[in-house]
């Protein structure tokens, strides 16, 4: 009796992959819900000589905190083991709070991220389907745009209120994950990504003690970390 069990047991596990396999290709829709990490940011004066710099040779560095990420996207599946992808995802809370390098003062400001990428996947299981039954590892890179919204800049590090500013730059991903489908159709995936997402820009329009004057703009690269729940359904 036991050994039909275990018989048993061993057959069901064999027919996974092939009750929940994705269909070998086709398009599919996907949703997104996650958190991000973002790495630290280092804002310089982008004109340091200028008369009227804002930073001028000061730097300001600190964290970029977190923040939920949602999203969703389209994409086709040309094969078991590659398929592309488009998709749009926003990081709305994410916050610079900084502190002028080698000094006290402090700087933050709330920061907007909505990134657009392609990305393409390679699936080990589509290539090595009886290693990794029932799941499905896979790799990705993509490149797209990322639009980095910038809030007003407060603290002392300005003597003032500089404006934010709004800037879309070239942004790209790597990363990787393991999905597991639960029908034909439908499939859970759990996914990290690495995101470069490019130049973070304040304003010019600094304003203290109720004045407003023109000065020059800080920029530094934003990077973040990101953990995706997702769930891809097939059609």
């Amino acid at each position: 009796m036991k050994k039909i069990v275990l018989a048993a047991l061993v057959l069901s596990v064999a027919f996974i992959p092939r009750a929940f396999a994705e269909p070998s290709s086709g398009f599919y829709w996907r949703g997104d819900l996650g958190g991000a990490i973002g790495a630290q940011a280092t804002f310089r004066d982008r004109e340091p000589g200028a008369a009227n710099c804002s930073l001028c040779a000061r730097e300001i560095k600190g964290g970029t905190g977190t923040s939920v990420l949602f999203g969703a996207g389209i994409g086709y599946r040309f094969s078991r083991a590659f398929r592309v992808d488009f998709t749009l995802d926003d990081m709305p809370t994410l916050k610079e709070s900084a502190t002028v390098v080698g000094g006290t003062s402090t700087a933050s400001a709330d920061i907007n991220s909505l990134v657009g990428l392609a990305n393409g996947y390679l699936d080990f299981s589509g290539i090595w389907p009886r290693l990794f039954r029932p799941f499905e590892p896979y790799f990705t890179a993509g490149v797209g745009f990322a639009r980095n919204d910038i809030g007003n800049f407060s603290g002392s590090a300005f003597n003032g209120t500089l404006g934010g500013h709004v800037e879309t730059t070239l942004a790209w991903d790597l990363g990787g994950g393991i999905a597991l489908p639960f029908s034909d159709r439908m499939t859970l995936d759990l996914g990290y990504r690495y995101l470069d997402l490019n130049t973070l820009q304040t304003g010019t329009a600094l304003t203290s003690g109720g004045t407003t004057t023109t000065v020059t703009a800080d920029h530094a690269i934003l990077h973040v970390h990101s953990v995706m729940m997702s769930v891809r359904y097939a059609f």
